[in-house]
């Protein structure tokens, strides 16, 4: 016996919603969508501060390793960063000792919570679009480009309701969609 695993959530982009469709939702199921809201309110509508932000890392926590030295090598570094035109991903790939560095020093979008407070600080004190100078976190000295800050909001119920009703519409629909995938698959496995 074999057979194959069709996770539906690999098929939401193929079901496709007209706008005519999703707003009929809308004006359907008014309380279907408020109760969505209210479940997700935490997870999906109630956002923290983000802050995007690219590291190059140069760690003191590992034996052998020379503060000083460290430092001088950081603060060229960051003046390279800085320089107009430089470019952050090559510098991070060349220089970066974190983890992030297959990423060019990416470290994605992380919750306000969840960010280094030194780390923050200085994304707040040089501003989104900018390079930080040299600061010292717990694993060594860090120069950190703030790609973006945003700011804590809440998505309220109406801006929210028409991404509820396109993805209850695409939760009702994508049976149909991997049904039709999987009768393909099993009539090309017959011949």
């Amino acid at each position: 016996l074999t057979y194959v695993r069709l996770p539906p959530a690999n098929f939401y982009d193929d079901v496709l919603v007209s706008d005519a469709d999703r707003d009929a939702y809308v004006a359907a199921n008014g309380p279907k969508l408020e109760e969505r809201y209210k479940a997700d309110y935490e997870r999906s509508y109630n956002l923290p501060k983000r802050y995007h932000l690219h590291t190059i890392l140069l760690r003191t926590d590992l034996p052998g390793a020379e503060k000083e030295a460290v430092k001088a090598r950081a603060d060229a570094i960051a003046a390279q960063a800085k320089a107009p035109g430089a470019d952050f991903a090559a510098l991070a790939l060349r220089w970066s000792e974190d983890l992030s560095v297959k990423r060019q020093g990416d470290l994605g979008v992380i919750a306000a919570d969840s960010v280094d407070p030194v780390r923050a600080k200085a994304a707040d004190e040089s501003g989104a679009g900018t390079v930080t100078g040299v600061v010292e976190t717990g694993l060594g000295f860090e120069i950190l480009r703030v790609e973006s800050i945003e700011p804590a909001r809440v998505i309220p119920v109406e801006e929210a309701r028409p991404g509820i009703a396109v993805q209850m519409i695409k939760d009702e629909r994508v049976d149909t969609v991997v049904s039709a995938f999987a009768a393909s698959l099993v009539a090309a496995w017959s011949t």
